[in-house]
């Protein structure tokens, strides 16, 4: 039988290489829109997947498949840190509600009103150590789950492309509510994508923007997340962006941070650490290019 199937594949062999070849392309595309699915919707339950950099071969293996991220939960309180605080709930206007927790100052005048964001696969509790040191100095602070974590609802993450929604939902809810305080706008990672994103899409105009380890481009972050895996990013990454597009309904491949960094027009500072993987030195620098030729 092998020796039959063998001589069959000799006698045909732009055939058998063609049908190699659009099953090697099949295969690709059902892993990319696996992981597509997996790394946008977060699951019910199960135990998360460990990062790339902690898997051994037969689990990269496995992983090939999708990896899992339950909700993301918050599992810490400000109740932790001893410090008052309210739990907010307000509409991004597009079916999603988002919880907060605003501290107050504590002092008759503060300096103004942080609004802390978090990064991928994150809750509002993965910023409150940066929330208790600013309140430590004098400032307000307003910590939220984006869309599909924490108190949030829904389950869905789309890399700071709609969480762009939910920085506006915020800005719009705590210059309503706080008229006369300058606002900042803090982000993690994913927060700083989303943050950037806002300030070019809706042109909002917050007094000071604080960037933490922004990534310059969806597409370059996907491609680090397989090399870190040590698998080739081409052509994967490309699939996986392609198709998240077309189960989300939004152009991935348009999703680039340091573009949207020419936008900005108030103060920024920008932090970024060397041993980020994700987010490389490289993009770090990217990014920081665009902010200073946003004038220009």
């Amino acid at each position: 039988m092998v020796r039959k199937t063998a001589r069959w594949n000799w006698r045909h062999r732009k055939l058998s290489a063609t049908m190699a070849i659009a099953f090697v392309f099949l295969m690709l595309n059902l892993i990319a829109y696996m992981h597509a699915h997996a790394m946008t919707h977060f699951s019910d339950n199960g135990t998360r997947t460990a990062n790339p950099e902690q898997l051994t071969f037969w689990q990269k293996t496995i992983v090939l498949t999708g990896v899992n991220i339950p909700r993301p939960i918050n599992r810490c309180t400000l109740d932790d840190f001893g410090m008052p605080f309210e739990v907010h709930q307000f509409s991004t206007g597009r079916d999603f509600s988002l919880e907060g927790w605003f501290i107050p100052c504590g002092k008759s005048q503060p300096g103004g009103i942080i609004n802390l964001f978090h990064g991928y696969s994150g809750c509002k509790a993965d910023v409150l150590r940066e929330a208790a040191g600013f309140h430590e100095i004098g400032y307000a602070t307003f910590l939220v789950d984006f869309r599909g974590s924490g108190g949030s609802s829904g389950n869905p993450t789309t890399l700071g492309i709609r969480e762009a929604d939910d920085v506006l939902a915020l800005l719009n809810f705590v210059r309503a509510r706080w008229p006369n305080l300058p606002v900042t706008l803090f982000g993690q990672s994913m927060g700083s994508a989303a943050v950037l994103r806002a300030v070019a899409e809706y042109h909002i105009h917050p007094e000071c923007l604080i960037l933490g380890c922004p990534f310059d481009c969806l597409l370059a972050t996907v491609g680090n997340w397989f090399r870190s895996m040590n698998l080739p990013a081409f052509p994967i990454s490309q699939l996986l962006v392609f198709w998240g597009r077309i189960q989300n309904g939004f152009n991935a491949f348009d999703h680039v941070p340091s573009q949207y960094a020419r936008q900005v027009q108030c103060p920024v500072l920008m932090l970024h650490g060397e041993l980020d993987t994700r987010a490389t030195r490289t993009q770090a620098d990217n990014t920081f290019e665009k902010l200073l030729l946003r004038n220009n």
